[in-house]
This record gives structure tokens, sequence and C-alpha cells, in this order.
């Protein structure tokens, strides 16, 4: 497997285990996430510890969700998506929304997300669902 396909695999498996999972926790979260790990989302930008708080604060709030990749491309230590995100709020409100992300990797962890996040379906205070902390 080419190292561009490994860091393919790694991404999907990274959403799988800490995105989807319902129950991911920081010991998931530093399998997948370089501890000098930076993240960009629609303007605003988080290290790691911000990244572990982002996903507490979505589990807080999301009972269940998927992720469907439409297009991945990759290239030396990067890897970028559209993908779309559909979650299932504990109030069983749906949302839905179309991401396009850039990400890096290094020594087989994800180091840098740098993505943009448009919110296809769901209530306006749904909005900051990909930077809420």
């Amino acid at each position: 497997m080419s190292p561009q396909d490994a860091n393919k695999a790694l991404l999907r498996e990274a959403f799988q285990e800490v995105m989807v999972n319902p129950d991911a926790d920081e010991t998931i979260i530093a399998k997948y996430m370089s501890k000098d790990y930076r993240q960009n989302v629609d303007g605003l930008s988080f290290d790691y510890e911000g990244f572990v708080q982002h996903m507490v604060a979505q589990k807080q709030v999301i009972k269940e969700a998927s992720v469907e990749f439409e297009h991945m491309v990759a290239e030396g230590d990067k890897v970028c998506t559209v993908h779309h995100i559909h979650a299932v709020k504990d109030d069983g409100n749906e949302i839905k929304g179309k991401v396009v992300a850039l990400f890096q990797f290094k020594d087989n962890k994800i180091i840098l997300c740098d993505e943009l996040t448009h919110l296809v379906e769901g209530s306006e205070e749904d909005r900051d669902l990909g930077s809420r902390t």
C-alpha cells in the first residue's frame, strides 16, 4: 500500500472511530490525532486540546452520526476530501452538512485539518457544529 493510500485508510478509520463512534474518548482520539494537531474551521482555529473539547461538545448533543466521502484525493502527506455528514441530535432533529477539508499526516497521525463546513439541513443554532467547543 502506498503512503497516500495508507493516509486515506487512516483518515477513513479516524472518522469512524473518532467522529462516528459515540463512545470515542481522548484515548481513541490520541490514537489518530497528533498532540501537535491544529484545526482551522470556518475562520476559527484550535489545537489538540481544543479538538478534544470540540468532540466532547458534539457528543453531548449528537445521538448518532455518519459520514460519506464524495471525493478523496491524496498527494504527498496530504489528503483532500469532500464529505457529507449526517447526524441525529438527542432531541431527534437531523443535521446534514457538506465539508471540504485538507488533512496533513505525520508519523501515522493527523497533524492538520483545514476545513470549510456548510450546513445543508438543520436549525440555525447548529451552524457552528463544525467548530463548537
